[in-house]
């Protein structure tokens, strides 16, 4: 063997290994940051969601802009997602209308008196059920 190449050679052994140790070591790095990434993207998610799920707007649109921009590579939402922003607004709006809707409800009567006729007292205000054996209030003796 020449000098040339064992010269050669002892640089292959030095060389190779250092670059296959540089290779996983950035394997590595990006498999890492790539994990964080979309830990983040996650969180945003959730957080969107939750949001969607309350009542403040504005705060919802603006994790929606973070949670869409998260998924682009400039960091910002495109128009498309811009809309569908608009459009899980819109249905957080009806869900919270559904929910008021559903609150102010008053609660359901037993069957038993479902179709009867409810009375007042019109001296003291107490509520009777229209019972054809009573007309005279339990409270006052007046008649109701």
């Amino acid at each position: 063997m020449t000098t040339n190449e064992t010269n050669v050679l002892i640089m292959s052994i030095i060389v190779i290994p250092i670059f296959i140790l540089l290779a996983r070591w950035r394997w590595r790095y990006d498999t890492a940051k790539e994990n964080q990434i979309k830990e983040t993207a996650r969180k945003i998610k959730s957080d969107y969601e939750n949001a969607l799920k309350g009542t403040d707007k504005t705060e919802a649109l603006r994790l929606g802009r973070e949670y869409y921009g998260s998924l682009r590579e400039d960091g910002r939402a495109t128009t498309y997602d811009e809309q569908a922003i608009n459009n899980d607004l819109n249905s957080m709006n009806v869900a919270v209308q559904t929910t008021q809707i559903v609150s102010k409800e008053e609660p359901r009567l037993s069957n038993s008196t479902t179709n009867q006729k409810k009375l007042y007292c019109s001296n003291c205000g107490k509520e009777y059920i229209k019972n054809e054996n009573k007309k005279f209030c339990e409270e006052c003796g007046n008649r109701y």
